[in-house]
């Protein structure tokens, strides 16, 4: 006996409107025959992906999908531009050593995933640009100018996070908030609102020794975890410089990691 999956069905409010947002998003035709009750995608090939059926239904969708498509891309941020013109709204972005992946909602809220394509693996030591093209411009802007260029972000200044990968040994780069007093910094792990932590944060765990280059200047710096007074001291300078701070600890739903960056030799530059 053999048995496998053949396609997906969806519970949706209208199955054509729906089938017709998927049939765009995919490149796709909607099955001859949809109708106000019923509407479908074939697969058109091996790689397409499973046919999806949508069914209308009464009841209108009140929690987070217990399954969901994941959507493969080798051009992630053209894809994202895209899928939100079609009408899906973006709900939080992850990125870690080997995957990036944006959660999106369709037209009727239904959750699904835009993954980016992984380049080969490198080699310990071996700096891996995000995978991110905003972030991978604004790093290599900032490095070539000295801060000059790409030093902002939301009218913020911020400066350059060199880590090491937790698993891969690889460097990374993420521009961070600027945040500092008396020649130390503090690396706020908001993720801008997201409800996870940012990769940067495990990688310091990991690899507390970290690089930072603020403007020219480019110094080592070791992290470690706050806690206490010292970490709510650390939250009201942050909170001064950026009143996003604020709405990130209402609404992500989880105590936010600060993290001191002291310096560990003299900057350079």
């Amino acid at each position: 006996m053999t048995t496998s999956v053949i396609g997906l069905s969806i519970d949706c409010a209208d199955p054509v409107a729906l089938a017709g947002f998927w049939s765009e998003a995919l490149g796709r035709p909607v099955n001859p025959g949809a109708d106000a009750e019923n509407a479908a995608i074939d697969a058109t090939g091996p790689a397409s992906g499973p046919r999806l059926a949508f069914h209308k239904v009464p009841e209108s969708k009140t929690v987070k999908n217990r399954l969901h498509l994941d959507l493969l891309t080798d051009q992630f941020e053209a894809e994202s531009k895209r899928l939100t013109g079609l009408g899906t709204t973006p709900l939080w972005d992850i990125e870690k050593p080997t995957a990036r992946w944006t959660t999106f909602a369709d037209p009727e809220g239904n959750e699904f995933d835009l993954v980016a394509a992984q380049p080969p693996v490198a080699e310990p030591g071996e700096y891996i640009p995000s995978p991110s093209e905003r972030v991978r411009d604004q790093v290599a802007r900032y490095e070539a100018t000295g801060g000059t260029e790409g030093g902002e972000q939301g009218g913020l200044l911020v400066v350059i996070l060199t880590t090491t990968g937790a698993r891969s040994g690889a460097l990374r780069k993420t521009p961070i908030m600027r945040v500092e007093r008396d020649g130390v910094y503090a690396a706020i792990a908001s993720y801008a609102g997201n409800p996870h932590n940012p990769q940067w944060y495990y990688n310091l765990l990991a690899h507390p020794g970290a690089e930072l280059q603020d403007g020219a200047q480019v110094r080592r710096v070791q992290a470690r975890e706050l806690s206490g007074a010292e970490k709510q001291r650390w939250w009201d300078i942050a909170d001064a410089l950026n009143p996003n701070y604020a709405r990130y600890h209402a609404t992500d739903g989880r105590d936010i990691p600060v993290l001191a960056l002291d310096p560990d030799e003299p900057p350079e530059g």
